[in-house]
């Protein structure tokens, strides 16, 4: 049996009668890829192997690739996740978290970064946890929220949360908070 690129690099094969004949000689190879979807998997790496077999396609694969990076690389959920406070204080900002009901589980070294426990909701079944970064006398608050009760990775918080929801429960705690310092903010 041939190997497939000798196979494939037939004179006159046209790309329909390739494809037909990778077909029949992954098929007849799938020890190769032993995973259920074989034929699949299998079928996509032949594609793939013609398409960027022509320099021209492969030209056109690379930047098809670098354009395709910022828009997967750099996503962000849906909603805005940071609420910026100018003109807030260490002290201010730690008095605040306590004010609050918050209790701090961490913060760095140099102060620049503190993270609160859980804080349940009063109204509904979902916790709460604040991070706060201190910045150029600027604190940028941001967060995650777990629903009490339930065995989960903590999800951030997001302005993007149905009323009434999880999310939104959250968001509107994380805004209550920014908002009794009763400075500028900025949803970013």
């Amino acid at each position: 049996m041939k190997s497939f690129t000798s196979a494939l690099e037939q004179p006159g094969l046209s790309p329909v009668n390739q494809k037909s004949l990778s077909y029949s000689i992954f098929t007849q190879c799938n020890f190769i890829f032993p995973h259920p979807a074989a034929e699949s998997i299998s079928g996509m790496i032949f594609y793939v192997y013609c398409f960027i077999k022509k320099p021209a396609m492969m030209k056109i694969l690379i930047i098809l690739l670098i354009a395709a990076l910022p828009v997967t690389g750099f996503c962000q959920s849906n909603g805005k996740q940071v609420i910026k406070i100018a003109g807030i204080s260490l002290e201010q900002l730690i008095r605040g978290f306590l004010d609050a009901g918050y209790s701090i589980e961490k913060s760095e070294a140099s102060m620049s970064v503190i993270v609160t426990h859980l804080k349940e909701a009063q109204k509904s079944n979902v916790a709460t946890q604040i991070k706060a970064k201190i910045k150029d006398g600027n604190v940028l608050l941001s967060g995650e929220y777990i629903e009490s009760g339930k065995d989960q990775n903590p999800s951030p918080i997001t302005d993007a949360g149905v009323p009434g929801s999880p999310c939104s429960e959250s968001w509107n705690m994380m805004h209550d908070f920014a908002q009794s310092f009763k400075k500028p903010l900025e949803i970013q």
